[in-house]
């Protein structure tokens, strides 16, 4: 059976998760620091050995000539010490390609947003009043996306059906510590409920580039929760944006003029051609 000495502040079932059932090991713990007579028991006859994250545990010269069959010292990537404030539980976070974000509207938009959530690994999930199919996302129902994701992204239009569409009971489905994101349209949220999910703690978190009435009133709550980012809806304010505005005008109107149907059409009517 194979020794592991461990200098990490882990426990002994953390070790042993790390060979995923597939090797017994004998796991031999030291105590917090400073203790290198300790260090040096565990190492003595160890076949593994997990370095300190901290580094505060030494494997110094004395220790590295005393070990009699060690195959492995195993170190953590990196420099970062665990005493460090970035380190801490306040400022740790999920990396995107280990959460599920929902896409709520999967058009041009929601699509875009597919596209490079997708670059990094996450799963999506997305939900839409039309059936549609999207390479690497899966589309269910607006109730599942809720509960799976964790994070929730709008981008839906606003109309009679998607007005107040995430209210009080939408938001209790979210998961407890999961994101909202809206970037479509002010009035789909309901910014009391919203406000009221946030400030009781069962949303981690909001990004709001939209508002029910804008600009945002000096006295909304919204501006005073720390864990709300607010963005004025300016992400379209580029030169480019203008050009590409004026080129899609332009291509509308020759395709109605060449007797074909016109892009982006948004009340679902056909149009008669040009006579």
């Amino acid at each position: 059976m194979a020794r592991v000495a461990c200098l990490s502040p882990y426990d002994e079932a953390t070790v042993r998760a790390l060979f995923k059932g597939r090797h017994e090991v004998q796991v031999a713990l030291v105590p917090p620091p400073p203790a290198q007579a300790d260090v040096m028991a565990a190492c003595v006859d160890a076949d593994l050995v997990i370095a300190d994250r901290r580094h505060k545990h030494r494997v110094d010269r004395d220790v590295l000539q005393s070990m009699r069959r060690c195959r492995l010292i195993q170190l953590r990537a990196g420099r970062w010490n665990a005493d460090d404030q970035m380190r801490s539980e306040e400022t740790m976070g999920h990396e995107l390609g280990a959460m599920t974000v929902g896409i709520i509207g999967m058009g041009n938009v929601g699509s875009a947003v597919a596209r490079r959530v997708l670059a990094f690994g996450a799963k999506i999930l997305f939900a839409d009043a039309l059936q549609r199919s999207f390479e690497g996302a899966r589309q269910v129902g607006l109730d599942s996306l809720l509960e799976e994701s964790d994070i929730v992204c709008v981008h839906a239009p606003l109309d009679v059906d998607t007005t107040a569409l995430i209210g009080a009971s939408e938001l209790a489905r979210m998961k407890k510590g999961a994101y909202l994101i809206n970037a479509a349209r002010g009035p789909i949220v309901d910014e009391a409920s919203l406000t009221d999910a946030l400030q009781s703690g069962h949303l981690a978190g909001a990004g709001l580039d939209v508002f029910e009435v804008e600009p945002l009133p000096t006295n909304s709550p919204l501006r005073k929760i720390e864990n709300v980012i607010l963005a004025p809806h300016r992400g379209g304010a580029t030169v480019e944006a203008e050009q590409r505005l004026l080129e899609v005008v332009g291509d509308n109107l020759v395709r109605v003029l060449d007797g074909r149907p016109p892009l982006n059409v948004v009340n679902g009517l056909s149009v008669a051609a040009i006579r």
